[in-house]
């Protein structure tokens, strides 16, 4: 496996992160740079799947009823867990909620000892 660094940019909507990645990338081609996902609508001259994965908030997560499967004519992978929260799948990856962190009831749910079968 290849080594390298991660840059992370990171700030409120608005602020600038896109202009600095793509000034970053005209002067150091070599970077890869991740598109990320986001439910919010396009703004003008965004385009899906370059700047940005647009999804509805519906299909940003879903309840995984205790198992997904992602499989096509010659290979599949199912996940199995005993889960209450969902799941997102984008392209070629599976991800699992194991915990959510509330507000209210109590904001201290989330600690402690949490076991997880998958």
């Amino acid at each position: 496996m290849r080594k390298g660094l991660l840059v992370l940019v990171s700030g409120p909507s608005g602020t600038g992160k896109g202009t600095v990645c793509n000034l970053l990338r005209e002067k150091h081609p070599e970077l890869a740079y991740s598109i990320s996902a986001t439910t919010r609508q396009p703004r003008p001259g965004e385009v899906d799947g370059v700047n940005y994965y647009f999804y509805d908030k519906a299909k940003f997560e879903v309840n995984a009823h205790n198992w997904i499967d992602m499989s096509d004519e010659d290979y599949g992978v199912s996940l199995l867990n005993d889960c209450k929260y969902g799941h997102e799948v984008n392209e070629h990856k599976m991800i699992l909620t194991l915990l959510k962190a509330p507000i209210k009831p109590d904001p201290k749910s989330d600690r402690g000892d949490h076991y997880f079968t998958y």
